[in-house]
């Protein structure tokens, strides 16, 4: 029995504790920050994987939509994030809306756009982002 513990608490540390005991909350979070570094970095596949798969394939699949985020000319340097709202469940989905600050860059100038999105998950373990207008 000790053995079979030991083993259990092994493996969320070398999960980094991810998967152990994780709320819908602290996955938003961890989802959020890694968007976020996609978004930083200019790492269109990766903010393909965190956009809603139905977009992504209504822009004509991962590879137009890369050229389409490359061909807008906006770089992303910031992304502070301002408020998440509580998480909502209807059914099997959750879903939460975030209102952030961004610093980018759009055609040589520096600027700072308020926005929103909302976050949807059908699990609250993977996380999928959607810019509001």
């Amino acid at each position: 029995m000790k053995k079979l513990i030991l083993s259990g608490l092994t493996l969320c540390l070398i999960l980094g504790l991810n998967g152990c005991n994780s709320t819908p909350e602290d996955n938003l979070k961890d989802s959020l920050d890694e968007y976020s570094d996609c978004l930083r970095n200019n790492d269109f596949k990766c903010v393909a994987e965190f956009t809603d798969s139905k977009l992504v394939e209504s822009m004509g699949g991962i590879n137009s939509f890369k050229e389409a985020m490359k061909a807008s000319g906006i770089n992303i340097s910031e992304i502070d994030i301002k408020k998440i709202k509580p998480i909502e469940k209807n059914g099997n989905m959750f879903s939460s809306k975030i209102a952030y600050i961004e610093s980018v860059k759009i055609n040589g100038q520096n600027m700072k756009l308020k926005g929103s999105m909302i976050a949807t998950s059908k699990d609250g373990k993977n996380w999928f982002f959607t810019n509001q207008q």
